[in-house]
């Protein structure tokens, strides 16, 4: 049998033709409105840009967080307000960025004071721990903790002998009396606890230290602050996944 005579004129393209040069430009369109296929945020640009409106709610919040919070929330503060000058829309990317590494610093400081407390208020011998005394590092979280810049460094006499003191004192004198008492406290333990005779009477020292701790997280500001970065960064993340390019979210 004869094969069935082709429709098909010369020159015309084929319908598989037609089909494979619209996939083309379906392929090529997308190449133009996304990035590259490559690893970091800076291959991005400013892909996928955070609109004006969004930065300054954050800022927003951020400038009316109240004193006694978290040093780092207004480091953070300072990047935003930058960005939000710049000539183009930033990259989500950037403020994701900011907001994470800030409410990392934050909560790092707040649950090792935190948890120190409670294991403390379980196992008072913790206070007395000699490799690492109290003293060397207890000042410098609970400064950071309400606004101030502090060294990350052990140091027992930190808060005696820099500047921070007078700092916090005006910002805060309740802040500063839970503070300036518990290193007190915990630098008498940590001298009568070099002799065994002194032990109990340093003990009771640093449990007098531990209560003046105990005081200062009930003055702190941070948890609304943190709740509400927490929403922001949420809603930076499912804007950046609605925008294809969630497989570069870093984990902090």
């Amino acid at each position: 049998m004869d094969a069935p005579a082709s429709t098909h004129s010369p020159g015309t393209p084929t319908d598989a033709e037609i089909q494979l040069k619209h996939a083309y430009e379906v392929l090529a369109a997308a190449a133009r409105q996304s990035p590259p296929p490559r690893h970091g945020i800076m291959a991005f640009g400013n892909y996928p840009a955070v609109h004006q409106p969004w930065l300054q709610r954050m800022i927003s919040i951020l400038d009316t967080r109240g004193q006694l919070t978290h040093v780092a929330w207004g480091k953070a503060l300072e990047e935003l307000q930058k960005i939000v000058l710049l000539p183009e829309e930033p990259s989500a990317f950037l403020p994701l960025d900011i907001l994470s590494a800030a409410k990392k610093a934050c909560i790092k400081d707040l649950e090792h004071l935190s948890d120190f407390i409670h294991q403390s208020v379980e196992n008072p011998m913790l206070l007395l721990n000699k490799q690492r005394p109290v003293s060397g590092w207890s000042a410098q979280c609970m400064v950071r903790i309400v606004g101030t810049e502090a060294s990350q460094e052990d140091n027992s006499n930190w808060w005696l002998t820099s500047s921070i003191s007078e700092s916090v004192e005006k910002l805060c004198e309740r802040a500063w009396i839970s503070i300036h008492l518990a290193q007190d406290r915990f630098m008498k333990t940590q001298a009568l606890c070099r002799g065994p005779n002194d032990f109990v009477t340093g003990r009771e020292y640093a449990i007098r230290g531990l209560d003046h701790m105990m005081d200062f997280v009930h003055l702190h500001q941070n948890g609304q602050v943190v709740a509400r970065v927490e929403c922001f960064i949420t809603e930076l993340q499912q804007f950046i996944r609605a925008k294809g390019v969630g497989g570069h979210l870093r984990s902090f």
